[in-house]
């Protein structure tokens, strides 16, 4: 695959919205990620990842392009629907932008959950990773909550708000002698958005196993977040600092989901990896059993030296913060306090 700059992906980007457009007459922006970004749009001849399909999108508001449609649905959700300018008040572009309205709606139903029924898409990951979690006991892995559920506290460390799993890891040495135990600290974001190192969620993990390593310094632990997609400078800022990512690239939603609302949403939203089960997941549990161990004790190290300087203290802060600028600048100053460190061996982050 040829090397391109960022414009030529932004302009592919504006090419593949405009033809997705042109052949749905309208989407939601989670659709347009699931049409481009998971897969690749007819003649563009990649995926345009997220980031750029972004700017696109600012590109074609900003030159009218493309026109936003916002409406509250019956459920009192605001919904946001995107068109060609040109077209946005023809029957069939209002008729297109009802009904992706109305889906879109009811996929925020099962994530959020609504004031009289809990959402079914993140527990459903919680429990798949947790048989998957369950399966792998036999390559050295012990349950820290074998029951399932949250971990409110690992080795003594309690936490504000628990970890969604967590075990202890023992894997045999070159010699067939058990090597020292891991404590795997985990937590699962099922949600749509890619992850990338700015996004909130891998530092609600982050901010946790820095906890229990300040607390237990010479206990070796590796943090691992499960996430639907993750962004490949994820994965280097992973490899820096010391913990692991798995990406399983299917959404879970619970199996009690009416099969045909779903189907409804995988089809006409291009949610495609969105499974209803409960059941472990091959990926997860080839990473836990096989990827892992492999580099675990290397990683624990980096772990135990990023948990000890100053950029852990920065892991709350950017976990909490839901303003995504000023997220963004104390990202940018904890990564500059991991160069300052000696934390940055690999970068691309």
């Amino acid at each position: 695959m040829p090397i391109r700059e960022p414009a030529e992906y932004v302009a592919l980007g504006a090419r593949a919205i405009i033809g997705l457009l042109a052949e749905e007459h309208a989407a939601s922006w989670p659709e347009v990620e699931a049409r481009i970004a998971d897969e690749e749009w007819p003649g563009i001849g990649t995926p345009i990842n997220p980031h750029h399909l972004s700017e696109a999108r600012k590109e074609l508001l900003s030159r009218k392009i493309v026109t936003e449609l916002v409406a509250i649905t019956r459920g009192g959700r605001s919904v946001s629907i995107i068109a060609l300018t040109d077209h946005a008040s023809t029957t069939v572009v209002q008729r297109a932008a009802a009904r992706k309205r109305l889906l879109l709606a009811r996929y925020q139903g099962w994530a959020q959950g609504t004031p009289s029924r809990p959402g079914i898409i993140g527990p459903a990951a919680e429990r798949v990773t947790h048989a998957s979690l369950i399966a792998a006991a036999p390559y050295g892995y012990r349950l820290a909550n074998p029951s399932g559920g949250p971990v409110t506290d690992l080795m003594g460390v309690r936490f504000s708000g628990p970890l969604d799993d967590a075990a202890f890891l023992t894997s045999l040495g070159p010699d067939g002698m058990p090597l020292p135990t891991v404590a795997v600290p985990i937590e699962v974001k099922n949600v749509r958005d890619w992850l990338y190192p700015s996004s909130p969620e891998p530092y609600q993990l982050l901010s946790k196993a820095a906890a229990v390593q300040q607390a237990r310094p010479g206990q070796l632990v590796m943090p691992t977040l499960v996430c639907r997609r993750a962004h490949i400078t994820l994965y280097r800022m992973a490899k820096d600092l010391g913990f692991f990512v798995i990406e399983p690239r299917r959404q879970f939603i619970s199996p009690s989901v009416d099969a045909e609302h779903l189907r409804e949403v995988r089809a006409e939203l291009g949610f495609m990896d969105l499974v209803a089960t409960d059941e472990q997941d091959k990926v997860i549990f080839d990473r836990l059993t096989r990827t892992l161990p492999t580099y675990a004790h290397e990683r624990c190290e980096r772990w135990a030296r990023t948990s000890s300087s100053d950029v852990a203290a920065a892991f709350a802060w950017i976990g909490g913060d839901g303003m995504s600028l000023r997220r963004r600048n104390t990202f940018d100053v904890m990564r500059q306090l991991a160069e300052r460190d000696g934390l940055v061996d690999f970068g691309g982050w």
